[in-house]
């Protein structure tokens, strides 16, 4: 969706910058430039880094809420039955540039929920300071 919306606007006129996480597409539009990221962490830094400067923000990513506490530096063998994985927060990156949008910047985002879905949806406007 990401790719489709950067190139939507670039179409439009708008100097893009889409910063993209793994993926097996891509996009050549000429009005796109392309920032590859791997990680949550590599994509809040690059989204901070250029969010002072945009005009409008379209946050299409599905960026997960949370990581693995400790990465293991090799293969995890299965030695037992069960498996418990602790998990930490990521940070939210819409979150993170609502507390820095200035006036006259359009920050957009998407939230998809399984339920009670108009009440989440305008409770993330007012705490994500999209509006």
């Amino acid at each position: 969706m990401g790719i489709a919306v950067a190139e939507a606007l670039a179409d439009a006129g708008a100097d893009v910058k889409l910063v993209l996480g793994p993926t097996s597409i891509s996009t050549s539009h000429p009005g796109v430039t392309i920032i590859p990221v791997q990680s949550a962490a590599d994509m809040l830094e690059q989204c901070n880094t250029i969010f002072p400067d945009a005009k409008i923000a379209v946050m299409a990513a599905a960026v997960a809420d949370y990581r693995p506490a400790k990465a293991a530096d090799q293969k995890i063998k299965k030695d037992e039955d069960v498996l418990s994985l602790q998990l930490e927060k990521t940070t939210d990156i819409l979150k993170t540039l609502g507390t820095k949008k200035k006036t006259g910047q359009l920050l957009v985002g998407f939230a998809l929920e399984t339920n009670n879905e108009k009440e989440f949806a305008l409770k993330k406007l007012q705490t994500k300071n999209w509006i």
